[in-house]
């Protein structure tokens, strides 16, 4: 028997949908806002664990994620100045939250 989606309008994708020739990453060429989007909601816990991130252990809680801009730009082919633009613009519509 099929699971059914949340109603809503929600739906589930695959986490490994990143490795899809579709996905910019494949490619090589620059991710589009809702694709980088995307990336951080594939990145982000699906449930409590364990993270190491550069040297340090973070507790990351469903639906928290950790990293870094220069990461994101990197992987994005993004300047570092985009992410943060893009960042902020995801802050200031109350879709991402955010602790130093």
């Amino acid at each position: 028997m099929a699971r059914r989606a949340p109603k809503g309008g929600y739906i589930w994708l695959w986490r490994k949908f990143r490795d899809h020739r579709f996905w910019p990453s494949y490619s090589g060429r620059r991710f589009t806002e809702c694709e980088a989007w995307l990336d951080l909601l594939f990145d982000a816990a699906f449930k409590p664990h364990r993270r190491i991130f550069r040297g340090r252990t973070f507790e990351l809680k469903s639906g928290e994620l950790v990293g870094s801009q220069n990461d994101w730009a990197d992987r994005w082919h993004w300047k570092r100045s985009e992410v943060r633009k893009f960042l902020d613009s995801l802050y200031l519509n109350g879709e991402a939250m955010h602790e130093d």
